[in-house]
């Protein structure tokens, strides 16, 4: 039933996204910690390279984190290591409040650690009312795919088990949202949603291929949109090799984590990318620049004319 759930939970929310950028509930709250301080960091730091999303090794990492006054919390083993950074009140001003996941960009393991952050971000809530709010989302579901909005192209009977599904999910939901120990002990209700992101690499691994020990930041994003964007771009990746400094983010690759989809024509990807510049305020004439080269740099992608991207 899980492998039921996520492929209509993921049609679902981004039918949702793209309509109005909507996200489920507790993942808007983690979409906007994560989004809130990448935009941060950026406009703080006057350029998208400005905030690293890799390191060659583990000793950059290291000591990025300590330069920059961040806690480091292990949310890994030592076969699979990974690291939430927090900034707090003392870490470097473009930091503060922040919120990351690191991985080894070779480790098998990094959707775990992407699920540690977001239960993490969970544990500042309330989780009776998160349970409520999934019952909301469950019965818009089954809602959709009643009336043929989603799904489209399944039977009457697989349609009608479906929507039976996803409303007695609903149902479970609303009990679980009577008290916060209801809700802790039926959590698992909630794993279908966590199902429906993407633990994305921020920088791709094929880029970080020649780079045994790099870090790399996680990122959450809808399934289908990573993939595309994969696909559409990532996989003309040059590879890094080996540098001194972090491996900084680019225009491109922060469109990413912002876009509900890759733009599939010249139209929408105008709209995608005007709404992704209104998204940072710059604070000087470096990332006003490198704003207004996101549409360039990406319509070669969008109409499959250029074959290389170069971070």
């Amino acid at each position: 039933m899980a492998s039921v759930l996520t492929q209509s939970l993921v049609e679902f929310m981004e039918s949702v996204a793209l309509a109005n950028g909507g996200r489920w509930d507790h993942h808007a709250y983690c979409y906007l910690n994560f989004q809130t301080s990448v935009q941060v960091a950026v406009e703080e730091g006057d350029s998208f390279g400005a905030l690293p999303g890799a390191f060659s090794t583990t000793k950059q990492f290291f000591k990025w984190a300590k330069l920059n006054e961040l806690i480091k919390v292990s949310v890994g083993t030592p076969s699979n290591p990974a690291f939430m950074t927090h900034g707090v009140d003392n870490s470097s001003f473009n930091l503060r409040g922040s919120s990351f996941i690191w991985v080894k960009a070779t480790s098998s393991k990094y959707r775990v650690a992407l699920l540690a952050w977001l239960n993490y971000l969970r544990d500042d809530r309330k989780l009776f009312e998160v349970q409520g709010r999934a019952a909301i989302v469950y019965e818009r579901v089954a809602a959709s795919v009643e009336a043929g909005a989603i799904r489209k192209k399944v039977s009457p009977g697989r349609r009608a088990k479906l929507v039976k599904i996803f409303r007695a999910m609903a149902a479970r939901c609303q009990i679980a949202s009577s008290s916060e120990q209801a809700a802790i002990k039926d959590s698992h209700l909630l794993k279908p949603f966590d199902s429906t992101l993407d633990a994305d690499h921020v920088i791709n691994k094929k880029s970080l291929k020649d780079l045994p020990h790099a870090w790399v930041m996680l990122a959450p994003v809808i399934a289908s949109s990573n993939r595309r964007f994969g696909l559409a771009v990532e996989q003309y990746a040059v590879p890094f090799t080996a540098q001194q400094g972090p491996i900084g983010l680019d225009a491109v690759t922060t469109f990413k984590l912002f876009a509900a989809t890759f733009p599939s024509t010249a139209n929408t990807l105008d709209k995608q990318v005007t709404a992704f510049r209104k998204r940072f305020i710059p604070r000087g004439p470096g990332l006003k620049a490198e704003l207004e080269t996101v549409a360039d740099k990406l319509r070669g992608f969008v109409d499959r004319t250029n074959t290389t991207f170069i971070r």
